[in-house]
């Protein structure tokens, strides 16, 4: 999405639960990540939590007017799907539908997946695939083939 008004090539996009918006941290959030050097972020799926050092917050102080998303959308002239499942509780729903607000509604779409969450009720390592995923990437396949020219 960041890239489409600005990379020729790219003439159709699809998003799975994307984000509204890189500025996600309240300042206390901020305070604490500067003041540790990380910031450790929980990920329900694995043991683990994802750390992310300040220089993470520094580039996204540093790159804000780049990595403005929705500001991305409105100078986007290409055809877009914004898939998002309906129980999300990574990134709510409403950000999906604030992108596709933001989208040439022309050429673009909003979808919905009823179930599952964030990753379409998929985990690491995959088994077998979930019938939330599966709709996902039937719609991105449909999507690209009538948004792309052969």
């Amino acid at each position: 999405m960041l890239l489409s008004s600005q990379v020729p090539q790219i003439r159709s996009v699809v998003t799975w639960g994307a984000i509204q918006s890189f500025d996600r941290f309240n300042s206390e959030t901020r305070r604490r990540w500067r003041s540790h050097g990380y910031l450790d972020v929980n990920r329900k799926t694995q043991e683990k939590p994802l750390r992310l050092k300040v220089s993470a917050l520094d580039a996204l102080d540093r790159n804000r007017e780049q990595l403005d998303v929705l500001k991305a959308m409105r100078q986007s002239s290409i055809p877009m799907l914004i898939l998002h499942a309906r129980q999300d509780r990574t990134v709510p729903l409403i950000e999906g539908q604030n992108l596709w607000q933001c989208a040439d509604q022309k050429l673009s779409n909003f979808q919905v997946i009823e179930g599952g969450g964030h990753t379409f009720q998929t985990h690491h390592p995959i088994k077998s695939p979930s019938l939330p995923l599966l709709e996902a990437v039937s719609r991105t396949i449909e999507w690209f083939k009538k948004s792309l020219p052969i």
